[in-house]
């Protein structure tokens, strides 16, 4: 469904990836298998929250780094587990992209 998602962004769109799961398989490994299969088709880039705008974002959550995006630890914050991640495509790169208008 990700890889299916890409194709409904403009270039520079963001796709925002949400789980309530703690499993890294369902969490980062769902982000790092979506880079590893959209490769051929997009130049994507993973955009993560930093410093100001995570806190503005969750001022009072416990939310911490993974390798792709962030999780918010229910033992923490007193909510959750939630997972988030966010990816941009950059730019499509599949040869079919520049015959068709509004995609390249």
């Amino acid at each position: 469904m990700l890889l299916s998602a890409l194709w409904m962004l403009e270039e520079g769109g963001v796709l925002l990836y949400t789980t309530t799961s703690l499993a890294d398989e369902e969490c980062d490994g769902v982000v790092a298998r979506l880079l590893q299969r959209a490769k051929l088709n997009f130049e994507l880039s993973v955009v993560l929250l930093e410093g100001e705008e995570l806190r503005r974002m969750a001022p009072a959550w416990c939310v911490e780094a993974t390798d792709w995006g962030m999780r918010v630890l229910p033992d923490r914050a007193g909510c959750g587990p939630m997972y988030f991640a966010r990816v941009r495509m950059d730019r499509r790169v599949h040869e079919i992209a520049a015959r068709m208008p509004g995609l390249a």
